[in-house]
C-alpha cells in the first residue's frame, strides 16, 4: 500500500474518531421538538459523509476483484453449462474450442465501484434507504453482466469470433458508462430520489460549511 494511501486513511479516521468524540459529548434529550443542541444536524452529516469517505477509500484500495472475479466467474460458468460443455479452470471458461478468461473488464469491477461511489456521494439519504438501494444496484449490475456474458457466449459459439471481439468491444469500450448511468436513473426513479450524486452532495458540503 503507497505512503500516500495510508496518510489519507490514518486522516480520514483521525477525523471519524473526532467526530464520533463531538457525538457523544453532545447532551440527550428525549423531548419531542426539541430545539437544544442535543441534535446537530451540521455533525450528523460530517459524520455521515466521512463515514461514507472512508468505504469509498477502502474501496479503492482494497482487491475487490478477488471477490467479484470468482462470483461472476462461477456462475457464468454455472449458466453456461446448462446449454453446452464447459470446463472452469481458475478464471477460464472453456466453452468448445475456445476459452474465455475473465479479467476484471469482463467481471464490470470498475463499474460496481462507480456505481458504489455514486450511490455514497449522494446526500439526504437515510441509512436503511441507502443500504437497499446498494443492493438493488449491485444486484442488479451483477444479473445484468450475466447475462452480457451468457449473450457474448452465444454469439461466439454461433458466430465468427470476430463477432464476438466486435461485440465485446463495443460493451467494453462504449456501453459500460452508459450501462452504469442507465442503471443509476432506473434506481433513482424507482426509489424517488430526486438529488443528483456528486454534484448535490458538493453543495450540501459547501451549504454546510458556509452556515
Amino acid at each position: 500500500m503507497c505512503f500516500a494511501c495510508i496518510e489519507i486513511g490514518t486522516g480520514l479516521g483521525a477525523f471519524l474518531f473526532g467526530l464520533i468524540l463531538a457525538k457523544f459529548k453532545l447532551k440527550k434529550c428525549n423531548k419531542k421538538n426539541c430545539k437544544c443542541d442535543c441534535h446537530n444536524p451540521k455533525l450528523d452529516y460530517f459524520l455521515s459523509l466521512t463515514i461514507r469517505l472512508i468505504i469509498i477509500f477502502l474501496l479503492l484500495i482494497l482487491p475487490i476483484n478477488h471477490i467479484i472475479n470468482p462470483i461472476t466467474t462461477n456462475t457464468s460458468n454455472f449458466i453456461l453449462s446448462k446449454f453446452t460443455e464447459t470446463n472452469l479452470e481458475n478464471n477460464i471458461i472453456q466453452i468448445g474450442n475456445h476459452n474465455l478468461e475473465f479479467v476484471d473488464a469482463c467481471t464490470a469491477t470498475s463499474a460496481y465501484i462507480l456505481l458504489i461511489i455514486l450511490i455514497l456521494l449522494t446526500p439526504k439519504i437515510n441509512l436503511k434507504k441507502r443500504i437497499k438501494i446498494l443492493a438493488t444496484g449491485i444486484i442488479s449490475l451483477f444479473l445484468l453482466n450475466i447475462l452480457r456474458i451468457s449473450f457474448s457466449a452465444y454469439l461466439l459459439l454461433n458466430f465468427s469470433k470476430d463477432t464476438f471481439e466486435a461485440t465485446h468491444l463495443i460493451f467494453w469500450k462504449i456501453l459500460s458508462t452508459i450501462f452504469v448511468a442507465g442503471l443509476i436513473i432506473l434506481i433513482w426513479k424507482i426509489f424517488k430520489i430526486k438529488q443528483i450524486p456528486v454534484y448535490d452532495e458538493y453543495k450540501e458540503l459547501k451549504s454546510k460549511l458556509d452556515s
